[in-house]
Parts: structure tokens; C-alpha cells; sequence
């Protein structure tokens, strides 16, 4: 069980304590537009069963962030390549939390275990062109855009 701690935010691996507020958030519209290509609504049962099929297939870590004892948001790597050495990662910060820069932190603590780890190249992640947010705090660390999946993603009949 991995624990990294931050200058204001503590990582740790998610748990089994957690599916409850990680299902919450997998069923807010905020989640499935920012983080998932799943746009259904599920019952706690079936989040859980996709959760561990999740972790089973294709998540080798994912973490809760904490601030304090709060819990303020989840970082998962994802589609994991060891042999040409690169993972995507996503980051969900609840609302109310986005403005402290919580989410760059745990980024770079998240990212910097997996470099270290995994021996990873590279680390990639997806970004929808609405979140500005993202991009953002993305332009001001070290990451390069590659390329644009244009009208990629269909959100309430605009292409995004």
C-alpha cells in the first residue's frame, strides 16, 4: 500500500472504503464529462463490479487525494505499456476544491511514483478542449500537446 505526501495533499491507494464516494462521483455529470467515456448512470452494485473489473484489466494504481482528512479527489493510472514505457493518467478533483491547487500537487507526486516505479518514458493524458481548467495547469507544467482528436466527443449535441 503506497502513501505519498505532498507539501498540502497526501496520495494513497484507493480502497475498498472508498467505492461509495468514487461511485458518487462516477454517476455526477461533472465526472462523465471531465474524466470517462461512460456517460450511464449506475447502481452502487454495478460501479463496484466495474471498479474492481477495472483495476483487474487495466488500472495498476489509482489513488485517493486527501487534504487533511478530507478526501478531495482520485488520480488513476491507466492503459499501461511496460515495454515501450508510457501510462495515461487522469485526475478528478471534486468542484469545490479546483481553485487550491490541489490537483497540479498530486499530479506531480502521482506522476513522479509512476517515473520511479514503472521506469516509465512518458506519461500521457486526454483533455477535452471545454476544460480549461486542465489545460491550464497542463501548459504550466511540463507537458506537451501531441496532437487533437477533433469533434471527438459529442456533449449535448456540440463536438467538443
Amino acid at each position: 500500500m503506497i502513501g505519498l505526501q505532498g507539501r498540502r495533499v497526501r496520495l494513497r491507494e484507493a480502497e475498498e472504503a472508498d467505492v461509495p464516494i468514487l461511485w458518487s462521483w462516477r454517476n455526477s455529470q461533472d465526472f462523465m464529462s471531465l474524466c470517462s467515456t461512460r456517460r450511464n448512470l449506475v447502481l452502487l452494485g454495478e460501479f463496484d463490479r466495474e471498479w474492481h473489473d477495472d483495476k483487474r484489466k487495466d488500472r495498476p494504481l489509482q489513488c485517493m487525494i486527501l487534504r487533511g482528512a478530507a478526501v478531495v479527489g482520485t488520480i488513476y493510472a491507466y492503459s499501461m505499456n511496460l515495454t515501450d514505457g508510457y501510462s495515461f493518467v487522469t485526475i478528478y478533483l471534486a468542484k469545490e476544491f479546483r481553485e487550491f491547487g490541489y490537483g497540479p500537487e498530486a499530479f506531480a507526486l502521482f506522476t513522479s511514483y509512476l517515473f520511479e516505479t514503472f521506469s516509465l518514458h512518458k506519461i500521457y493524458t486526454d483533455v477535452y478542449s471545454y476544460n480549461t481548467y486542465s489545460i491550464r495547469c497542463l501548459k504550466k507544467g511540463v507537458f506537451e500537446e501531441e496532437g487533437r482528436f477533433i469533434d471527438h466527443r459529442l456533449v449535448s449535441g456540440v463536438r467538443y
